[in-house]
């Protein structure tokens, strides 16, 4: 049968792009999932009445669909109309909380299906549209499938009956008539993504409207169902904890449904963006534009960082990032040498081959391959744990107050460590054997960004998009985490190893994964898989120099015996410096201002000297020349004279 799933393959789907899914053509399969359409309503029993008539006459076969409707204490307590599915109950919201989400999660709790299909009470769907959604969720057991969405402003409303009539006949589409109004920026990042095949990971959960939408039961209570301390929201704060969990979000154009008036966000889209920003901001880190203020925390953080202690830790072989040579020889010999699909943990790694042509960091091509080993860690601080022998509470102290100090503050420090050791019985303050775990407990026990954890501890709280695991002793820099989480995003990897050092033991490294990769390996590999081989496959590994990231050693006095001045005085001791250097400037060209003014009031004064002298020698000139002129006339007429009376020279 075409499209026709095998049951137990796991599809392996690279970010967002379910192209590789060939879903079977609408009415040319046969299901087997069942599916629960969880429909909460409050004050909806004109449009429940429809919605329910519509899901009667669905092409999805009634044995697999069963009906949920939750009253979330309607005023008029609802009622199931005649014209309904034939396995449809009615029940109320669990009794505590209200709103949509407590409503909906009522009825997740009482879902008997395979698959849960949300469908909102003002919604009439066509014919097909949970053939359309079901049909994904036969290739893989970790969609999210969304409807699409017509909306109508029409007033008045057909009876259930036409409805009925209307899907039977194949004239959904002509219900209604269509609003110009339509859901333009989720279709707009639609089309701009191939239909959200090509969405980075950041992006693709933005379309996750809850009003149609579908999801694994198993996968949906997996990671923890909705958030019920929310009133709105609740399908935008759902949308980004599925994508953590590794979901993939399929939009399909042929599940259509009719959407009965126009929604919140449609008639009053200031004040409800108004009511929904803190409280999307406080557990969407993604949306960075909401978290502009400097410094503050958050309920979700961006980036969950995992340090661990020196101690007295179980044996455990992966050692300052570095694996032993005890560890590769259990491997398979083809496991012993990576290659570009065995990729490294966060602490170990077989060469730097893969860096950007940026980076220069020396490869490890030279090290035995029985000096390199790849390990993971996921969701837990377990993995990722190395002894810490060698190292002290100035290495541990040294990268979390570099992680603390830098740019990103919305950040959360977990130490790892075995705590319960710290007993209060007598001993020698200064040679206790575990001196150093309790020098690292005082001096963040009570820092509200810190938790002292024990290892294998779960994450808490909603998980952050990106999980860094940092060995002891190394600095990030002011803006070395945000450049790394900037770099993932843009090059939408999910994990980033970040090379530290080279010794005779391996390669000493860092790692930034994504969330969500590491999720949706853990989703489809296979038994004895290595979990890096599929991050590798469904979403990519690279490897980048941690010093052109900022990362440095810690000086070897630590913490520094003066505290080190702050970002905010350092830049004042350099404007300082400038402004200085500034006025030395200003003052020698003022000296040289005042020698050019001494040195122009001589020159006119010697212009004016000279002018006098040339007047003089002028007049003189005139009179010398008057005289000469005179003197010429005289003897001309002397001359003249003689010429013409010559006796007068005789006489």
């Amino acid at each position: 049968m075409s499209g026709q799933p095998v049951p137990g393959n796991q599809a392996r789907i690279r970010h967002n792009d379910f192209g590789a899914l060939k879903p079977p053509a609408l009415g040319d399969w046969t299901p087997r999932l069942s599916v629960t359409v969880v429909i909460p309503a409050h004050d909806r029993q004109e449009t429940l009445d429809l919605t329910l008539a519509a899901l009667a006459t669905q092409s999805y076969p009634a044995a697999l669909l069963d009906v949920i409707v939750v009253d979330d204490g309607s005023t008029t307590p609802l009622r199931l109309p005649g014209l309904r599915p034939d396995r449809t109950r009615l029940m109320t919201s669990a009794p505590g909380g209200w709103g949509r989400a407590w409503a909906l999660q009522t009825g997740i709790d009482a879902a008997a299906g395979e698959i849960i299909l949300v469908l909102d009470a003002d919604m009439v769907p066509h014919r097909r549209h949970v053939e359309a959604q079901l049909r994904w969720h036969h290739l893989a057991p970790y969609l999210v499938v969304l409807g699409w969405i017509d909306f109508t402003a029409d007033p008045g409303l057909p009876a259930p009956a036409e409805i009925r009539e209307a899907l039977e006949a194949g004239h959904e589409d002509k219900l209604f008539r269509p609003s110009a109004l339509r859901h333009d920026w989720a279709e707009d990042i639609i089309t701009a993504y191939d239909g959200l095949r090509s969405a980075p990971s950041a992006v693709a959960f933005h379309v996750h409207v809850g009003a149609t939408a579908s999801y694994p039961a198993a996968f949906l209570r997996r990671m923890g169902g909705l958030d019920t301390s929310l009133v709105l929201a609740e399908d935008t704060e759902l949308g980004y904890r599925l994508a953590q969990a590794g979901a993939v979000f399929v939009p399909d154009p042929e599940s259509r449904a009719w959407h009965l008036g126009l929604p919140t966000a449609m008639r009053d889209w200031a004040e409800l963006k108004r009511y929904n920003d803190p409280f999307v901001a406080d557990r969407v880190p993604s949306r960075r534009y909401l978290r502009v203020a400097p410094g503050r925390q958050w309920l979700v953080p961006y980036v969950d960082c995992v340090v661990h202690t020196p101690g007295r830790h179980e044996d455990t072989h992966a050692t300052m990032g570095c694996a032993s040579r005890e560890d590769v020889n259990d491997l398979p010999p083809e496991e012993a040498r990576p290659s570009t699909n065995d990729l490294p943990s966060e602490h170990t790694g077989p060469s730097t081959n893969n860096l950007p042509s940026e980076h220069t960091r020396p490869s490890t091509n030279d090290l035995p391959p029985e000096d390199v080993r790849a390990t993971v860690d996921g969701l837990s601080y377990e993995d990722a744990r190395p002894s810490m022998n060698g190292l002290s509470y100035e290495d541990v102290r040294a990268t979390v107050d570099g992680l603390l100090a830098g740019s990103l503050p919305d950040i959360r420090v977990t130490i790892a460590g075995p705590w319960s050791t710290l007993t209060p019985e007598r001993r020698h303050p200064l040679r206790d054997p575990d001196l150093d775990l309790r020098l690292i407990h005082a001096a963040f026990d009570h820092d509200p960004r810190v938790r002292l954890a024990a290892p294998g501890a779960s994450l808490p709280g909603s998980p952050a998009p990106f999980l860094l695991t940092l060995p002891p002793g190394w600095m990030p820099g002011h803006d070395t985490l945000l450049r790394l989480t900037e770099y993932l995003d843009e090059h939408d990897l999910g994990v980033l190893y970040i090379a530290l050092a080279e010794t005779p033991d391996g390669v000493v490294s860092a790692r930034l994964a994504r969330t969500a990769a590491l999720a949706r390996a853990e989703l489809v590999a296979g038994p004895g898989e290595h979990p890096d081989d599929v991050i590798h496959e469904v979403f990519g590994v690279e490897w980048v120099d941690g010093e052109a990231f900022g990362y440095t050693r810690r000086p070897k006095v630590y913490p520094p015996r003066r505290r080190p001045p702050s970002e905010q005085e350092q830049q004042a001791l350099q404007q300082e410096k400038e402004i200085n250097r500034l006025r030395r400037r200003a003052a020698a060209l003022q000296a040289e201002m005042s020698q050019l003014r001494r040195e122009t009031g001589k020159a006119r004064r010697d212009a004016a000297r000279w002018r006098d002298k040339a007047e003089t020698w002028r007049r003189e000139a005139v009179r010398l020349t008057r005289a000469k002129d005179h003197t010429v006339l005289k003897r001309a007429v002397r001359r003249v004279r003689d010429l013409t009376f010559p006796e007068d020279q005789t006489t």
